[in-house]
């Protein structure tokens, strides 16, 4: 007797009898997502599934429903800890505080086709299966990337390889200027490239294809970031006159921006096995923000507030630059803390602070023990309000905010903290990254803060000498009165973020990757004004 001749039997001799099928292991040796099913009286579960399932085996139905469930927030998406709180509910019994799924539900589907929703469902399972091996290519790829850039930047600077008044400086930062461009863009186009549907290319059931089809993928995000650099080159749009030095620096952090936050706004379409998001393979999070994206966001809030507070300062508006800081971080922080959106407790943890200090020190004022505490106080009445509000909310509709909440009742809050604080040190990140992010550290220390360099060498010797003087290469504080606020929020909401995030140190690491070419597109803008470029940045 076959699947569906059981199926019709149990029916046959108990018509109100709740059937639900799961597959939980793989045969393939790459995670794969697996079949559920159910059938049964109300609640009606997955009528959708059940259709995916029993089509192969000769049935037809005309159900247009998927199963969902508040854990998961994707419609056709379970997982394993769900189905144990669906058989809880079926049976009547009381949740567990600790449980980590919700009772499985229907959800609607516009797709009314049995066959052209199979499809579907089975499109989403080969995008999946490319997810993990997607992103670990995609990783060493702009990994790689970021390091040879910092190493062809740093070693075209050196003034063995040109004489600095020769006219082919100014094509030389023209042509950096371009590449920093590029990188910038692959913070948004790593998870626009979801909008592609590449993994059709390839069956991912060889190891050739596996691979062929995700290289491809992962050269996806690179290829939309060439397409999309035109868009920042009219000059009238990113550069108006009066604002040249910020004008692409801030389009385009304002461009990364737009497209992380309205990700989540919109259930997290871009998130779910993007190269920098969420495999669905491996089951991490399926909705909200997630830590690579965060990392992203308050890099590019950051820097857009910089941008747009160097235009204020020149202008005599310190009080209007904080404001405004204020203002694009309260965005971001709803957006990334809310229950219902992002979801994130670590993420405002460190996002809070590193948006007030930057308002703080763009006004003009000193971070002392007087301007801390309230910062401090701020933060976590803040995040604590938010964690509390999710906990008051029905067990089926919360978040991990609000099991925090619950966790710290129970008196389990010592074994959460600790676990993410040994994270910090756990784990096996990719060496180019870690080597990328540390040669990164090295340049913005040489370029930035090369006036105290300047001071204790003598600017007659060394190969980037030239550098350091300051007719060539201005302070921080006089290329942008917001420089040194950007980078001491950055570092601090980093170190934050370190230490209350799983991810660790891949944070930072990830948030260098969109850093780095920021200042470096400001670094080439620099260098060009001073020299009198046709074209500063």
């Amino acid at each position: 007797m076959g699947l569906d001749g059981l199926i019709q039997a149990i029916r046959s001799e108990a018509p109100n009898t709740h059937i639900l099928l799961a597959s939980l292991s793989d045969i393939a040796p790459f995670p794969r997502l697996q079949t559920f099913a159910y059938m049964g009286p109300a609640p009606e579960v997955s009528q959708a599934t059940q259709a995916t399932q029993t089509t192969q085996a000769g049935r037809n139905t005309s159900s247009s429903t998927l199963a969902r469930s508040m854990s998961l927030r994707q419609s056709g998406l379970v997982q394993t800890p769900d189905i144990t709180a669906t058989l809880i509910d079926l049976f009547g019994l009381e949740m567990p505080n600790n449980l980590s799924g919700t009772p499985i539900f229907a959800a609607p589907h516009t797709q009314n086709d049995p066959v052209q929703l199979r499809s579907a469902l089975a499109d989403q399972a080969r995008h999946a299966a490319y997810g993990p091996r997607l992103q670990g290519l995609y990783i060493v790829i702009i990994s790689t990337i970021t390091v040879l850039v910092i190493l062809g930047f740093v070693w075209s600077l050196n003034r063995r390889i040109y004489r600095k008044d020769t006219p082919s400086v100014t094509g030389l930062l023209r042509g950096w200027k371009l590449i920093f461009l590029w990188m910038t863009q692959l913070a948004a186009t790593v998870f626009l490239a979801n909008l592609l549907p590449w993994w059709r290319l390839g069956d991912p059931c060889t190891e050739r294809a596996l691979a062929t089809t995700s290289f491809i993928g992962a050269l996806i995000p690179l290829l939309l970031a060439f397409l999309s650099m035109p868009l920042f080159l009219l000059p009238r749009i990113v550069r108006p006159p009066g604002l040249r030095p910020a004008g692409l620096v801030g389009a385009v952090s304002a461009f990364v921006l737009a497209v992380l936050l309205a990700d989540p706004l919109l259930g997290s379409p871009l998130l779910l096995d993007s190269a920098l998001g969420v495999p669905t393979a491996t089951g991490w999070r399926f909705y909200g923000v997630n830590n690579s994206s965060f990392a992203l966001i308050v890099t590019a809030a950051l820097v857009l507030s910089a941008c747009i507070g160097h235009v204020l300062i020149k202008r005599g508006k310190r009080l209007a630059a904080g404001i405004v800081t204020v203002i694009i971080g309260s965005v971001c922080v709803i957006i990334d803390a809310a229950p219902s959106i992002g979801a994130d407790l670590g993420g405002p943890l460190a996002a809070i602070p590193g948006f007030l200090i930057m308002a703080l020190l763009l006004t003009g004022r000193r971070l002392t023990w007087l301007t801390t505490m309230p910062i401090v106080l701020v933060t976590l009445v803040s995040v604590a309000s938010v964690a509390v509000l999710d906990w008051m909310r029905p067990l089926r509709m919360r978040t991990h905010l609000g099991n925090f909440v619950q966790n710290v009742l129970e008196g389990q809050a010592h074994s959460v903290l600790w676990r993410k604080a040994t994270q910090i040190f756990s784990g096996s990140l990719p060496l180019p990254l870690i080597l990328a992010f540390a040669l990164g550290v090295s340049l913005l220390a040489l370029l930035i803060f090369a006036p105290i360099v300047s001071a204790v060498r003598n600017p007659q010797r060394g190969d980037y000498s030239w550098l350091t003087q300051p007719s060539n290469l201005p302070s921080a504080d006089q290329f942008s009165p917001a420089a040194r606020p950007l980078i001491t929020s950055w570092v601090v909401t980093m170190v934050l973020a370190t230490a209350a995030n799983d991810s660790s140190i891949l944070i930072p690491l990830t948030a260098s990757t969109l850093l780095i070419p920021l200042l470096g597109l400001a670094i080439t803008g620099a260098l060009s004004h001073s020299r009198n470029s046709v074209e500063p940045v």
